[in-house]
C-alpha cells in the first residue's frame, strides 16, 4: 500500500525506519509541530507524484497553522479549514492560502474546499475521531491521500491497521511518539 501511495518501489519498513530516524532529531515536546511539518515535507518529497500539490489542512491550531505555513512556503496550493472565522482570517491574511470556515467532517465544507480534486488532506484537529471522519469523507469524495493525526494511545497498532484499511487512511501519525 505504501508503494502505491509513494509511487516508488520501497519497502514499508524502510519508509517507517526513515521516518523514525528522522523524527529522533527532535527531542522535546515543543518540537511536536516541527515533527509534523518535517514528516509532511518528507512524505511529499518521497511521493514523486508532482512537485506541487493541492492540499487541504483541517484544524488551524498550533500544529495546523505551522503545517499551513510550511506548505504555503513550499508553493503548494493550500486550503485551510477551521471552525473559527477569526483564526482563518488571520491565516489567510498572513499566508497565500484559501480558507473555509466550518467543520472539516461536514461534506458541504469539504465540497467547498474542493476535496474532490485534492491530492492530500491533512487532518490535525484536537479530536482523533474528527480527523478520521474527515479523512474518510475526503477519500470518498476523491482526495488521493489522507493523513490523520491520531494521538489517543487506545488506538493501538492493530486498531490503527484496521482503521487504515477500512477508513481508507493513507497514513496515521502521532508525532508525540
Amino acid at each position: 500500500q505504501i508503494n502505491k501511495m509513494l509511487g516508488i518501489r520501497i519497502s514499508s519498513h524502510k519508509v517507517m525506519t526513515l521516518f523514525y530516524r528522522n523524527t529522533k532529531l527532535f527531542s522535546t515536546p515543543i518540537d511536536y509541530k516541527e515533527k509534523v511539518c518535517y514528516y509532511l515535507s518528507n512524505h511529499i518529497l518521497l511521493s514523486g507524484v508532482r512537485q506541487f500539490m493541492k492540499i487541504i489542512v483541517v484544524g488551524c491550531g498550533k500544529i495546523g497553522s505551522t503545517v499551513v505555513e510550511r506548505l504555503a512556503a513550499e508553493g503548494h496550493d493550500v486550503t485551510a479549514i477551521d471552525n473559527s472565522a477569526s483564526v482563518l482570517e488571520e491565516i489567510t491574511n498572513v499566508y497565500d492560502v484559501m480558507g473555509v470556515c466550518g467543520n472539516g467532517a461536514d461534506c458541504d465544507v469539504l465540497e467547498e474546499a474542493d476535496a474532490a480534486s485534492a491530492d492530500l488532506i491533512v487532518a490535525v484537529t484536537d479530536s482523533d475521531e474528527t480527523n478520521m471522519l474527515c479523512c474518510f469523507l475526503a477519500g470518498k469524495m476523491g482526495t488521493d491521500h489522507t493523513i490523520a493525526r491520531i494521538r489517543n494511545p487506545e488506538y493501538n497498532d492493530s486498531s490503527l491497521i484496521f482503521m487504515k484499511k477500512h477508513l481508507g487512511l493513507s497514513m496515521a501519525i502521532n508525532p508525540e511518539l
